[in-house]
């Protein structure tokens, strides 16, 4: 809820960069070193999950910035293709995570992921749709 609220007053583009990708990269460090620091804490485990979860909420407007950015007759098109890559990584991922455990150790796949995350940045600046509300209030300005 409070993603798609903050999201409509600046924008999803914004959210999904902000929190989604570079949110989930930064969390994915402090949810592995964090607890690291501090020993058996149990709480301060279950509170660097919960900030991460919080910023993989930050993902949320993906489906609806990306349908919005296409025509209306492509918009099933659009969301399978979306669908498509959510389970390409839901099969992926294992394989990655077996890759980085077996040469760089549970160290290796934290910073791989953290890399994956970096990574997606320049893509979530790219996702442009007028229907966005960071470009429909310049447009109405």
């Amino acid at each position: 809820m409070f993603v798609g609220a903050v999201g409509d007053r600046i924008g999803w583009r914004r959210i999904v960069t902000i929190f989604g990708t570079f949110g989930c990269a930064v969390a994915t460090l402090i949810l592995y070193y964090v607890p690291l620091a501090v020993g058996n804490d149990f709480a301060v485990a279950v509170a660097c999950a919960m900030l991460w979860g919080f910023m993989l909420a930050g993902y949320t407007p993906l489906p609806p910035l990306l349908l919005a950015m296409g025509k209306e007759e492509e918009r099933g098109s659009a969301f399978a293709i979306y669908c498509l890559a959510a389970g390409l990584a839901t099969f992926v991922g294992p394989a990655l995570v077996a890759v980085f455990q077996s040469g760089f150790g549970t160290k290796g796949v934290v910073w791989s992921l953290t890399a994956l995350h970096l990574a997606s940045i320049p893509m979530g600046l790219s996702l442009r749709s007028d229907k966005d509300p960071e470009f429909r209030r310049k447009a109405d300005a």
